[in-house]
């Protein structure tokens, strides 16, 4: 059982690092800054419907989150950033209400489709708190970034599915 739970917890921060790296110097590097983070929703839905679906475990998905923002904190309490952390919380609670109702609907596909675009207008809501914070400038998120976001999550949700279904007939 232990070596059990070991390996799942490996195999959460491998994807969480993995998903930075791509997500922040790969992507970072290649693509400049698209509307709705497009390919960074790809990158991120996909490897969290994966491994999501491949662990079957309540809160894979808010500690791969929570993984993630941390790999990034060094680098922003560096650039003198005291509101990162914050913005963590806000990122994870957000995944952890997913995690939580994709749990109790045991990780159907069809869950992740109607339960996404909630997963979505929540992080798309944190974030906006967060700035809102960080400069009293309370806007909105625009109709189009949050479309884009729903588009390429979906995207990324596709390829996460194809992904597990092909690595399920390969076991």
């Amino acid at each position: 059982m232990k070596k059990y739970l070991t390996n799942k917890l490996f195999l959460s921060i491998t994807v969480a690092v993995g998903l930075f790296l791509v997500n922040n110097i790969l992507l970072g590097a290649v693509v400049p800054r698209l509307p709705g983070g497009s390919a960074t929703g790809v990158t991120t839905m996909l490897a969290i419907a994966w491994i999501s679906l491949h662990l079957k475990k309540p809160g894979i998905i808010p500690f791969i989150f929570l993984v993630y923002g941390l790999i990034g904190l060094p680098s922003h309490l560096a650039m003198g950033d005291k509101y990162y952390f914050a913005g963590i919380l806000l990122l994870v609670f957000p995944a952890l209400i997913f995690d939580i109702l994709l749990y109790f609907n045991q990780y159907s596909i069809v869950s992740y489709i109607f339960i996404f675009p909630l997963f979505v207008v929540c992080v798309k809501f944190s974030t906006q708190y967060f700035f809102y914070v960080k400069s009293d400038e309370w806007a909105y998120p625009g109709l189009k970034d949050m479309f884009l976001s729903l588009l390429f999550g979906y995207v990324g949700l596709l390829m996460g599915f194809l992904i597990q279904k092909n690595f399920a007939k390969t076991k």
